[in-house]
């Protein structure tokens, strides 16, 4: 019994040795890891960009195509401690081939920082293509073999498999920028085998691309981060330690050194207690640094596990931040939405050491790094207050910070938009204005006709002197390069249309669209080849409304919010008194500037997809409008009620008999099969 308790004992001990064990691990998802492949197949060159995949190939056909994994993380300021023992970790997702994998370190430097998105065989760092090659050749001045992983053949149950090999704790250990990148290449050539391995984007939930240590003692996780610019108030220095990893009830003690060199000769020292992780930068610590000035300062915490006899050592990495007595923002003016005649106000926070000089800028690019070519709106406040707002205040502002320490140390905030809620155009249509349809909403986004031979013919309201333009190719208008949606990202715009029956193909009413192009086009709006309403553009998915009826006169309203677009149509004198709606996901086209085209678009300076009718009343809005000011819209020019219940709503469907109202006689024509059994073929 005596000898069953002991080794029951000895077994809980072992357990709590076990679970006491301390761990670092990183996968490519963390800080600035990266993960992708890299490929040279039989045309010689570089066929596959290997950033933000889900899996990558790894195959070897030496003369025919190669493929390789390659993989970065980031270890913060770098492994100064314990780095024996360490792993790789791969999730194979497919193999078909019991095969071992080369494990290639790439030597300390700044390739490194290879980026993920542009990665290939042509551009990663130390491949070789002698004598143009179909296989990878590795450059010994770059690559150093590191560890190998022996994958498997699991193609036959097709499970992943995580696989799992050792690297080189000397080649860990000689890292000194924090990024470690492997390469994983195939130790032989195959004409046949062919090896798939999870990555960082993977939505299978497999395990992402590992670097564990299970020994680590040494300190991470730094403030100042390695290579952060503080200020000369900074009081303290902060680490986190791990826990110790050998036996039970150990402690941590740590050597912390601060100076301006980065030799630890020369540094002032201080020892902690146990399990302390933050001392304070004064002169009881730091007899020669306890007061910050502007330079570069060098720290290391050296960190000493008790639970090991000896104490064992975790040598801690250099660390460095940078001393400014440069200003630095720390609070940001917000997004403003503003009414016309309002006011709108922006502000910042500044931490320094001596007094701020503030400057605002104005910015039409939503850059805070143009302020050559932006305008200065602002004096020195750390507040900017814009009273009685117009459309001339719209756009990006931003504030930039001076101190004593100069300009050149400027600091600036981020930028922070102004929308002013307003009306942007207004062409009645009603006649010609110095040669051009005349915008009344005092924008001056006047538009330009193809030729001044124009007809005018009645619009909309024939009750009064209301005209509307017949659109062919001399009264096609262009009204400029300006976007509704700066800024906003929104735009409503409204209009009176009455079709003439002809044409085909896509007829455009109102654009901003130079060319089917996502690059040449911002959006495009007209009667598709089933003379249905609709936005569409290039590479986007399309919105469409209702179908349009010939020769009659038909209201028209389109919102954008930025995600979704809403066309609203009515017919004027319609019995269905119901805003007829269509809704769908829409996004905007890569052109801003793209020409603002009234009944066309120009094709080489040739108005082209004419719309074929009457246009009359455009109205345009930098904002969202929703149904009840779209009807009030309609309502300027034609007075009649009519529904807004939507098409495919609980309440549309109860509105029985289409009075946009749910009453009695609605309830009547329910009850007329109240109780009715509808059971084939017995009712009970």
């Amino acid at each position: 019994m005596k000898s069953k308790l002991l080794i029951t004992a000895m077994l809980c001990l072992l357990s709590l040795v076990s679970t006491s064990m301390a761990e670092y691990a990183v996968t490519t998802a963390d800080g600035s890891g990266a993960d992708g492949g890299v490929s040279n197949d039989s045309n010689k060159t570089a066929t596959w960009v290997g950033g933000a995949v889900a899996d990558t190939e790894i195959r070897r056909y030496d003369t025919v195509r190669t493929k390789a994994a390659i993989v970065r993380f980031d270890l913060g300021s770098g492994i100064g401690g314990d780095s024996s023992g360490a792993t790789l970790s791969i999730t194979e997702i497919s193999g078909n081939r019991g095969r071992t994998m080369n494990v290639y370190g790439l030597k300390d430097g700044p390739n490194d920082f290879w980026d993920e998105a542009t990665i290939s065989y042509a551009t990663a760092p130390g491949l070789l293509n002698p004598d143009n090659s179909a296989y990878i050749t590795i450059d010994p001045n770059e690559w150093a073999l590191v560890g190998t992983m022996d994958f498997v053949d699991n193609r036959g149950d097709g499970l992943p498999v995580v696989i799992t090999g050792l690297v080189d704790p000397t080649f860990l250990a000689s890292d000194t920028n924090g990024a470690v990148s492997f390469l994983l290449y195939t130790s032989g050539s195959d004409n046949s085998h062919d090896y798939y391995v999870a990555m960082k984007e993977n939505t299978n939930g497999y395990a992402y691309p590992a670097l564990t240590f299970p020994n680590a003692r040494f300190a991470t996780d730094p403030i100042p981060d390695n290579g952060d610019t503080v200020l000369t108030t900074l009081s303290a220095l902060s680490w986190t330690n791990t826990e110790p990893n050998d036996l039970v009830g150990g402690v941590i003690t740590c050597d912390v050194y601060l100076g301006t060199d980065p030799n630890r000769l020369l540094m002032d020292k201080v020892t902690t207690t146990a399990d302390v992780d933050s001392v304070a930068i004064d002169t009881t610590n730091f007899p020669n640094f306890g007061a910050l000035q502007a330079g570069t300062y060098y720290w290391v915490v050296d960190s000493y596990d008790s639970s090991s006899n000896p104490s064992s050592l975790g040598a801690g990495m250099v660390w460095s931040f940078e001393v400014t007595s440069a200003p630095q923002v720390t609070g940001h003016p917000v997004d403003q939405i503003k009414a016309p005649g309002e006011t709108a106000e922006f502000s910042v926070i500044v931490e320094s050491t001596t007094t701020v000089t503030y400057t605002w800028y104005q910015s039409a690019d939503n850059a805070n790094d143009t302020s050559a070519d932006d305008v200065v709106v602002g004096g020195n406040s750390d507040t900017l207050t814009l009273t009685g707002l117009s459309g001339s205040n719209e756009g990006y502002y931003y504030c930039k910070a001076v101190n004593s320490s100069g300009e050149a140390n400027a600091d600036y905030s981020d930028t922070a938009s102004l929308v002013v809620r307003r009306q942007v155009a207004h062409w009645a249509l009603d006649s010609l204005v110095s040669g051009q349809y005349e915008d009344s909403s005092g924008e001056g986004h006047h538009a330009d006709p193809n030729n001044q031979l124009v007809t005018f013919v009645d619009g909309v309201n024939v009750a009064t002197t209301n005209q509307g333009v017949v659109v062919n190719t001399n009264s096609a208008a262009n009204a400029g390069t300006w976007d509704p949606s700066y800024v906003s990202g929104e735009f409503t715009f409204s209009l009176w249309m009455k079709w003439d029956g002809t044409g085909s193909g896509f007829r455009d009413i109102l654009t901003k669209h130079n060319g089917w192009d996502p690059a040449t086009t911002l959006w495009q709006f007209g009667l598709d080849s089933s003379n249905q309403l609709a936005l569409i553009r290039a590479g986007g998915t399309n919105v469409y409304g209702q179908a349009v009826p010939a020769d009659v006169w038909v209201y028209v309203a389109v919102t954008f919010d930025g995600s979704t677009a809403t066309i609203y149509s009515f017919e004027v004198g319609s019995d269905d008194i119901n805003l007829a709606v269509g809704e769908g996901a829409y996004s905007l086209g890569q052109m801003p500037d793209a020409g603002f085209n009234i009944g066309c678009y120009y094709n080489e300076g040739v108005p082209a997809e004419l719309f074929p009718g009457i246009l009359d009343e455009i109205q345009v809005f930098n904002y969202v409008k929703d149904a009840m000011a779209v009807a009030d819209l309609y309502n300027e020019a034609v007075a009649q009620d009519f529904c807004l219940r939507t098409y495919g709503s609980a309440d549309f469907d109860l509105d029985v008999n289409d009075n946009c109202r749910i009453d009695m006689a609605d309830f009547a024509e329910f009850a007329k099969s109240w109780m009715e059994c509808g059971l084939y073929p017995n009712c009970p």
